[in-house]
């Protein structure tokens, strides 16, 4: 084992996870071998703070972790059900949320342990072999997370998959960001390059509708407060901002956000066609999170380029149909600014 790996320690079923360190610039980060977490990033060094959330045990984050820093697949998001005909043949997946199938199913890609196959002082790529019927999906699949640090402040993600049968592949990274180490992120200011967003139904399952942000509380085309109140109450967010109609081959600004205490900017930039866009109303853990914190509801905010939740089911949604000549290739960027 390197410098810059150290045993982070067992799975209740005893498989060792590793925590691998990389650097590039003022910035630091490390990543676990359990579900490709992004476990600490930090601006000015080891030293520095922490800009997203991390936990402290490998117990924890099997117990108590609602996908912090993960990379989430084959499918993020949700899908109806977890049914929908595919390649002209009915196909069921694993129903691991209300009925639904999400971020993958009861394991996916997030609870499984990735074998490091590349690991240097800014870059590290690791693997996951997903047989086929995993979690339901067809097919036999290769997938690979490459981060890396850059002298200039970015943090990027590439992720990648190859299949030997055609699948349905649809990754993302799950990392919370607060930029402030405030108690919560409602006062970062946050800013999207969108003009619509995907309408939900029961289920947060999308109804197929694509609907206008103008004149809405999702309306976020210029920089303003996460926090939008109606009656004196937090108006929840958990959407899909639409980015464009389809995957792209190259990276674009597709948001943008900034925390106000310490005027730190963090732009996306993505090849994806979608952002989930969530406020972690669901943060309120009951274990201490990095430096000691405790963190709450709000305690940071979701923003996670991907293709359309429940897009196997909707002819007009981009598609995230993996065929065996192709490579399925996604990168985005965090390009941090304080």
């Amino acid at each position: 084992m390197s410098d810059n790996q150290r045993v982070f320690g067992s799975t209740a079923d005893g498989r060792e996870v590793v925590e691998c360190a990389i650097r590039g610039g003022n910035i630091t980060a490390s990543i676990l071998t359990w579900g490709a977490v992004v476990r600490d990033v930090r601006l000015g060094g080891d030293q520095g703070r922490p800009v997203t959330l991390g936990l402290n045990s490998i117990g924890d984050y099997e117990a108590h972790s609602p996908y912090l820093g993960a990379i989430v697949g084959r499918s993020a998001n949700r899908i109806n059900k977890g049914q929908m005909t595919f390649q002209g043949k009915a196909l069921q997946l694993a129903q691991n949320r209300d009925g639904h199938h999400a971020h993958g199913g009861f394991e996916g890609f997030s609870r499984r342990i990735w074998t490091i196959a590349e690991h240097d002082e800014n870059r590290l790529k690791l693997e996951l072999f997903s047989p086929d019927g995993d979690e339901g999906y067809p097919g036999n699949v290769t997938a690979t997370c490459e981060y890396s640090l850059s002298e200039d402040g970015v943090f990027s993600i590439r992720l990648g998959a190859v299949t030997d049968a055609p699948t349905l592949i649809n990754m993302a990274n799950h990392c919370y960001f607060n930029l402030d180490q405030a108690d919560t992120v409602l006062d970062h200011e946050f800013e999207v390059a969108s003009e619509a967003y995907t309408v939900l139904g029961d289920g947060l399952i999308p109804t197929g509708e694509i609907r206008s942000i103008a004149d809405s509380e999702f309306d976020f085309r210029s920089k303003r407060p996460i926090r939008f109140e109606r009656d004196g109450k937090h108006i929840h967010y958990n959407l899909n901002f639409v980015i464009d109609t389809a995957r792209r081959d190259t990276v674009k600004r597709v948001g943008c956000l900034t925390g106000p205490a310490t005027d730190t900017e963090m732009e996306i930039w993505s090849t994806e066609p979608g952002l989930q866009f969530f406020d972690g109303i669901n943060l309120a853990l009951p274990v201490l999170g990095l430096d000691g914190r405790l963190y709450q509801s709000f305690a940071a905010v979701a923003l996670e380029p991907q293709c359309f939740p429940d897009a196997p089911n909707h002819d007009d949604f981009p598609d995230t149909t993996l065929l065996p000549d192709q490579e399925y290739l996604q990168i985005t960027e965090y390009r941090f600014k304080w």
